[in-house]
């Protein structure tokens, strides 16, 4: 180091001053090199935030819209639904092709197959709804209650017929308890439900039996093919209730993909923006030591080619003085690199 120093020392002011001005050059350089590429990282960095947020969002408007779909059974927002999936995959796309650490990529990579599995088992409870809502309108009893009806109005006004009468307009109300224990097990899906309206459907067969006797052979027909619908409604009864609980199952597993989604998607953010902090920090921290050894390499060379220049002139003006004051003896000795000799 001290060899160094003197071989400084005694270089010509200009090698001095293109040395200083030049190791100046290189760090302003290196300065904006390192700008440049911490601005590059954390442009990068704020990509990947504003695509996994991006992410969040289009899986939280496809939740929304499988939740009308729910409400509403409309199919268009089973479209809108795929939509924002479709959105989200393509995302997921294009953060594939950003750097990424390997584990995080393995998590970046696991969304596919979680929007895979979304999708999957959202197809299975949309078919279990649509299966419900079909079931639901086969139990309709509009038709049949219509038909018991007819029946009893041909006998509307007829003392000898009254209490059959009485009794088919019982059945209708056995058959309108049948309507309201359908409501019913359709806004709870319960097993108790459907053991009511299962119930209320044979007792309404039952009661219907009791006067196919009684009745002419054309009535006895129709209250036998009456009969034998609700009996088939009956059976179909159990499948709403199977097809409820396969929908739950589904919809359990659909739920764990999406939470799953979510997690990892909001970990990826959490990581970028913990990260991008980071980044500023250290480019904030590397180019103030690379600006201050700037500075600092700046005023040394200064001080030091200031000494070289203010050195020679101080010991020319001593020598003219003591040569003014008639001291011919003096004499003037210069080094190499002062201004004497450059």
């Amino acid at each position: 180091m001290k060899k160094l120093f003197v071989y400084f020392e005694n270089m010509s002011v200009g090698k001095k001053l293109m040395t200083g001005f030049g190791i100046v050059l290189i760090l302003s350089i290196a300065v904006a090199l390192c700008g440049i590429k911490n601005l590059n990282d954390i442009a990068v960095r704020a990509e990947k935030v504003r695509m996994l947020k991006l992410v969040t969002d289009q899986f939280a408007l496809a939740k929304d819209t499988r939740m009308q779909f729910i409400k509403t059974h409309d199919e268009q927002f089973i479209i809108a639904n795929d939509k924002h999936l479709q959105q989200i995959e393509t995302e997921i796309g294009l953060l594939k092709q950003l750097p990424w650490h390997p584990e995080q990529l393995t998590l970046l990579n696991s969304l596919t197959g979680l929007i895979a599995e979304y999708r999957d088992k959202r197809a299975q409870t949309v078919l279990e709804t649509q299966k419900r809502v079909q079931i639901a309108a086969a139990l309709s009893i509009s038709n049949e209650k219509n038909a018991i009806a007819q029946i009893s109005s041909g006998f509307a006004g007829r003392a000898d017929a009254a209490a059959l009468e009485a009794a088919l307009s019982e059945v209708n109300k056995h058959l309108d308890g049948v309507s309201t224990r359908l409501t019913l097990l359709e806004l709870q899906n319960t097993e108790a439900a459907q053991n009511a309206l299962t119930g209320f459907l044979a007792e309404s067969v039952q009661l219907i039996q009791n006067l196919v006797p009684q009745m002419t052979p054309d009535n006895s027909e129709r209250l036998q093919n009456i009969a034998s619908v609700l009996n088939q409604k009956k059976e179909s009864v159990a499948g709403y209730r199977t097809s409820f609980l396969a929908e739950q199952e589904a919809t359990g597993t659909l739920a764990k993909a999406g939470s799953s989604l979510t997690t990892i998607s909001g970990q990826l953010f959490e990581d970028e923006i913990g990260a991008t902090q980071t980044y500023i920090d250290d480019a904030i921290f590397w180019m103030t030591i690379i600006l201050l050894a700037a500075v600092i390499m700046g005023v040394a060379t200064t001080l030091i080619i200031t000494r070289q220049i203010t050195t020679p002139l101080s010991a020319i003006l001593a020598f003219t003085q003591r040569i003014s004051g008639g001291d011919l003896s003096t004499s003037l000795t210069t080094s190499a690199g002062e201004m004497g000799h450059y």
